[in-house]
This record gives structure tokens, C-alpha cells and sequence, in this order.
């Protein structure tokens, strides 16, 4: 049994967006990709990646999913965006990283439940 990494919609100021279990606002990187994440060293520090344990699940939203990013861990994904939260934000429902650098935005859904999809973690095991 390994742990479940949750990813739900909440009403914001900014509309409905992407948060964790907990109600921390998730962000994605514009320079990122499907397949390549952009956000690297330095940069984590401010805006942690929203990784799976190894064994765990994500749960939540249809369009949830993961990428291997450079540090080998398994980042969560929304419709392929690579998803992060913010370092400023400093308790549930804050959104202070929108538009940072014009390169960090919150993430929208028009999506009201935390339904269906649950995606494995694979490819990576101790």
C-alpha cells in the first residue's frame, strides 16, 4: 500500500484551479513540456515540483499524470504540464506565484470534482 498524492479544483480568486489535498495552489513552468521539464536546481527551491513517493499514486482530476524529470523523481502532471507549488505561498489558497517572471501561472480547470483517473507510479522502485 503506498501513498496517494491528491490533486483536486478549488474556487479562487483567479477561478477554478489546481490544488493539493491540503489546498496549496499548483502552478506550471511555460518553458516546460510534455516530455521536458525546465525547472531545475535553483529554481526548485522557490517552486518545489509536485512529486510521487516512490510507490505512490495520483489521484484526483481526469488529465492527471507524470514525467521523469532530471533528478530521475516522478513530477505530477496536469494535461501534460508539469506541476509545482510556489514557496511564497505561504497557506492554503494563496496564490502569490500568478504571473511571476510571466512564466508562472496558476492552473485552471473548468472541472468542479476530484473524480476518475489514478495513475501508478512506474518506472522507478527501491
Amino acid at each position: 500500500a503506498g501513498h496517494t498524492v491528491v490533486v483536486k479544483s478549488a474556487p479562487t480568486k483567479l477561478g477554478r484551479v489546481l490544488v493539493t489535498s491540503t489546498g496549496v495552489t499548483l502552478y506550471h513552468f511555460t518553458p516546460d513540456t510534455a516530455t521536458k521539464v525546465s525547472c531545475t536546481g535553483g529554481c526548485n527551491a522557490v517552486w518545489p515540483p509536485l512529486v510521487l513517493p516512490a510507490g505512490a499514486k495520483v489521484t484526483g482530476l481526469k488529465g492527471l499524470g507524470t514525467v521523469r524529470d532530471p533528478s530521475g523523481a516522478m513530477q505530477v502532471t496536469y494535461r501534460h504540464q508539469p506541476l509545482y507549488v510556489y514557496s511564497g505561498d505561504k497557506a492554503p489558497g494563496q496564490e502569490n506565484g500568478q504571473g511571476i517572471e510571466g512564466k508562472w501561472y496558476v492552473v485552471k480547470t473548468t472541472t468542479t470534482a476530484a473524480t476518475t483517473a489514478t495513475t501508478a507510479a512506474k518506472g522507478y522502485g527501491y
